[in-house]
């Protein structure tokens, strides 16, 4: 892949940050992961992102069946990029779960680390040829983000996940925004959290991921 085109492409277009859609992120090609790394440009993974998950033949019972599992697909792919070793090759590399939430991350963590810790030289050395020299769930502090709109939980057990590694959104002008009311429902959903943890969910975390003031 001819790298230094691309790069320059990225550069003269004024993106903040690269879209991933469905596919396998492995193969998503090593040459756009360094061209990002280099960059500083984050890799979104969108609802719906990552791995395929079941056709229905209507968007109505997709978007039903997917109300309570609309976190797997994305759960798939930062497992992959994780486990698959693509963190530790590009370890610059930054990667956002978009309107995904996050309460779903403190189980997931700890699963992975687990799994790691009890089987993951027997396992992964057969599986993959990168060596991982960091848990699982440190490769996520490092290198991985949760945007939410609306979710205590995830709030609530913002030190399980990493205070450093949420985003919050309001998601305007979409459906599923709380505005004209995000201020009260912040006020509500962060009441007793610290301010400089407050600030770098709400604010502070996203401006330095994405390079603003």
């Amino acid at each position: 892949m001819a790298l230094r085109p691309q790069t320059g492409c990225y550069r003269s277009s004024g993106l903040r940050q690269e879209r991933f859609g469905r596919g396998d992120c492995v193969g998503f090609a090593a040459g756009r992961f360094a061209v990002l790394q280099e960059l500083s440009m984050p890799l979104s993974l969108h609802e719906f992102a990552g791995f395929r998950w079941v056709d229905w033949d209507s968007s109505a019972k997709k978007r039903t069946i997917a109300a309570g599992i609309n976190s797997h697909e994305v759960e798939g792919t930062f497992s992959t990029l994780i486990m698959s070793g693509v963190l530790e090759r590009f370890p610059g590399l930054k990667v956002v779960s978009a309107e995904l939430n996050c309460g779903w991350l403190p189980y997931f963590l700890r699963r992975l680390d687990e799994r790691f810790e009890t089987r993951g030289a027997r396992v992964h050395g057969s599986a993959f040829p990168t060596k991982l020299t960091l848990k699982p769930s440190e490769y996520f502090r490092r290198q991985l983000y949760a945007t939410f709109i609306d979710d205590p939980f995830g709030i609530g057990h913002r030190h399980d996940i990493g205070v450093d590694n949420l985003l919050w959104s309001s998601d305007f002008p979409h459906s599923a925004t709380f505005w004209p009311h995000s201020r009260e429902k912040i006020a509500k959903d962060f009441a007793g959290v610290a301010e400089t943890e407050k600030q770098k969910i709400l604010s502070r975390n996203t401006a330095q991921l994405y390079g603003f003031d």
